[in-house]
Order: C-alpha cells, then sequence, then structure tokens
C-alpha cells in the first residue's frame, strides 16, 4: 500500500497533519514522531528508498533524499524496534508520540482488527507500491500458472483480499 503518516483521532487533528513528506521536519514535530526501526523493517527501507527516489527525480540528486532523511532524523523522538512497540507508543493516553510513516494497508488492517484509533493521510508525490501478477513467457508450467493467476484476479480473491487484507485493487469492473 502507499506510504502514509498515521495520526491518532483527539491527538492530532485532521487538518494539523502535513500532507506532504517535508511537512514532517515542522520544528513543530520535534520528537512527536516515532519511527520503526529501519534496519528490521521492510516498510520502512520502502518508504525511505521512496524518500529518496522522489528527490532524486525532483532534484537530480541522491544526496537530497539523504539530507531530507536526515531532517526526518532529527524530529523522530523514539525509534521502535518492532511493530508492536510503535503502535504501543502512538496510542498510549500519555503518549507524546503524534505521527508515523507507515503503510495502508497495516494501519487499516490495526484499526479494523485491533481496535487501534489510526488514521492516514497520504502525502502528496507518494509514489505508490503495486503488488502486480503476471504469467511470465515460457514458464516451465504454464497451464498450473494459468490456474494461479486466474484464482489470484477473480473477483472473489480480489474482494477477500480488499476487505480482510485491506489490498485496495485497481479494477474498474469490481466495486468501490
Amino acid at each position: 500500500g502507499p506510504a502514509y503518516q498515521a495520526l491518532i483521532p483527539g491527538l492530532v487533528k485532521r487538518e494539523d497533519v502535513p500532507d506532504t513528506w517535508e511537512g514532517l521536519l515542522d520544528p513543530k514535530w520535534k520528537g512527536r514522531i516515532v519511527v520503526r526501526d529501519v534496519r528490521a523493517s521492510a516498510t520502512m527501507k520502502t518508504i525511505y528508498g521512496a524518500i529518496i527516489y522522489k528527490e532524486w527525480k525532483r532534484t537530480g540528486s541522491l544526496d537530497d533524499g539523504f539530507a531530507l532523511l536526515d531532517r526526518l532524523h532529527a524530529n523522530t523522538g523514539a525509534y521502535a524496534a518492532t511493530p508492536e512497540v510503535m503502535f504501543t507508543l502512538l496510542s498510549a493516553p500519555e503518549s507524546a508520540y503524534a505521527l508515523t510513516p507507515w503503510n495502508q494497508f497495516d494501519a487499516l488492517g490495526r484499526k479494523h482488527n485491533h481496535g487501534l484509533p489510526f488514521g492516514y493521510v497520504i502525502p502528496k508525490e507518494t509514489p505508490v507500491i503495486v503488488e502486480p501478477i503476471a504469467i511470465v513467457k515460457g514458464a516451465p508450467h504454464p497451464e498450473e500458472a494459468k490456474l494461479f493467476y486466474d484464482f489470484v484476479t477473480s473477483q472473489e480473491q480480489l474482494l477477500h483480499a480488499a476487505e480482510k487484507y485491506f489490498r485496495l485493487p485497481a479494477r474498474p469492473d469490481l466495486p468501490p
């Protein structure tokens, strides 16, 4: 899912949440951001890579992406060893932490499946992560590959993935 910034209703008003990645660099967020330990998190590696890529596309310099991450680091109050620690830090009533970069489907899953009070904002110019599927030309078992492809891309399975796992299909033949 797309990278996003989580927010806690009551702790942060929706209109106060930045709608750009650069908005996380505002001094008002200093110490109020919790980030999942990047070394252990594929999600954070993806988000950091997307930030570096976005800045490289904007300026032509990888250094600008790393400079943005340095500024984010300066505003980060904690790095959480696990997602559970991160969500606990964000949802504790006395917590000073208000925002985290994370992914949409996990935020929705935590909200709906675990009752955690998360909302989200997809920042402008956020690269969208896709999960494509295809049958590789020359596959050694094309009939089995077609069976699997047809199963995964069936309306029933795509709707199940959307409802249970918050994977949003990009097909116009499915109900919104």
